[in-house]
């Protein structure tokens, strides 16, 4: 299985002008194209912990490629660095159901300059 869960702070976003629906909107967007990609389908739920979760359906290898797309989206995208307050993915990597959870954004904030030097502030 692979899920990717995102959350906002959608108060900073609503103090900044920014439609928090907007930013959801941003998100289905990259995983519906990645999802059309590569061949996958997905369910959308509320995440327990906050946020949204995409869990993928269907073959693993697919959703890792999807998944990625996903990433690689999210990255580079204006307000991600900025009003996003979660961003976790979740997988298995031997298809044991052993899962693995990578926190995306706190890695990206720790390892990466240009990431934190992004609209963060």
């Amino acid at each position: 299985m692979n899920k990717m869960v995102f959350a906002f702070d959608e108060a900073r976003a609503k103090r900044d002008g920014v439609d928090p629906a907007a930013l959801w909107a941003m998100v289905d967007g990259w995983v519906d194209e990645c999802v059309k990609t590569h061949h996958g389908e997905y369910k959308k739920e509320p995440d327990p912990e906050g946020g949204v979760a995409y869990i993928g359906l269907g073959h693993e290898t697919d959703w890792w490629r999807a998944f990625f797309g996903v990433t690689i989206q999210a990255y580079f995208s204006k307000g991600m660095a900025k009003y996003c307050s979660k961003w976790e993915w979740y997988y298995d990597e031997d298809e044991v159901d052993e899962q693995y959870a990578e926190d995306v954004l706190g890695n990206f904030l720790e390892k990466n300059d240009f990431y934190r030097m992004m609209d963060r502030a």
